[in-house]
């Protein structure tokens, strides 16, 4: 029996299949499955030599399993027969390591497997990230490292951005960066002290519309200018005045025209409204103490 193309390899984890595709390990099932079902050979008499044969095509089929539940195959669809034959069978042999092994048997269930995953997979549809997106698609740390650690609550707005800019979403893209400028935004005005009301009762910022926000965030700052004022306070001033003023211009630019679906963007405006969100977001990390 050949080494498994896969061997010396780690498994992929469900997780990793699940959320991240990869049509390289099914050309290698593929292949794999193709192989055996032409080279399979019986095992060597003794026991030592069946207990090898048994180990290494059970983990064939442990690739082979890993590799369907992650298109939702599982033992009770008609597709899985043949596996579960197969392991039933190797199930048996452990049993009894002097039963005869019907080698030919076997390879017809490995030929009907191969055949049915090629036909659930003909019935299933896969996004193709190309190798420019990729690097956009499920990235934690998008904005990078200061930017993931400032802005815990923004994190997955973030990552979906690059994920939806990378399947081909770009609208989607600029919802969830307004969103994640928006946890930015509020951010401004706990550290220029606003508090808010509505109806006479306090009103938590996130209620709060992004236009009663960012006026109550600039009427702090020019009263706070009007009081006399040292170095330090200066330049916190000055730098969250520049922050509020970029808040108004996401705000007319993206997130009044995504929110009330008054246009549709293309790639190249999600790429533009990423790298000027970011920008701003990595701004806010450098603020003055």
């Amino acid at each position: 029996m050949q080494k498994p193309l896969w061997s010396g390899r780690r498994l992929i984890s469900l997780w990793e299949i699940v959320n991240d595709f990869r049509a390289v390990q099914f050309w290698w099932l593929s292949h794999e499955l193709l192989r055996l079902e032409m080279e399979l050979s019986e095992p060597a008499d003794e026991v030592g030599g069946r207990v090898v044969w048994i180990a290494d095509l059970k983990g064939r089929m442990t690739y082979v399993w890993n590799q369907c539940e992650s298109i939702g195959l599982n033992p009770t669809d008609i597709s899985m027969v043949p596996y579960c034959n197969i392991s039933a069978e190797l199930q048996r042999i452990e049993v009894s390591l002097g039963r005869r092994i019907d080698v030919a048997s076997i390879k017809r269930e490995i030929k009907a497997l191969r055949k049915n995953i090629e036909l659930e997979l003909d019935k299933r549809k896969f996004i193709f990230v190309s190798e420019e997106n990729a690097k956009y698609f499920e990235q934690d740390k998008l904005f990078g490292n200061a930017v993931y650690e400032k802005f815990e609550k923004a994190r997955e707005d973030i990552k979906d951005a690059g994920t939806c800019l990378a399947i081909g979403l770009p609208t989607a893209c600029i919802f969830h960066l307004t969103r994640a400028s928006e946890i930015a935004l509020r951010h401004i005005a706990k550290k220029v002290g606003v508090t808010l009301k509505d109806k006479g009762k306090p009103q938590p910022l996130e209620y709060a519309t992004w236009d009663k926000v960012i006026t109550k965030i600039q009427s702090h700052i020019t009263q706070a200018k009007l009081l006399p004022q040292g170095p330090r306070k200066a330049r916190r001033l000055s730098f969250f005045s520049d922050a509020a003023d970029q808040c108004s211009y996401i705000k007319e630019l993206w997130r009044n025209e995504v929110s009330h679906t008054r246009k549709r963007y293309n790639e190249n405006e999600a790429l533009g409204a990423m790298q000027r969100i970011k920008n701003f977001m990595e701004l806010l990390t450098g603020e003055p103490q």
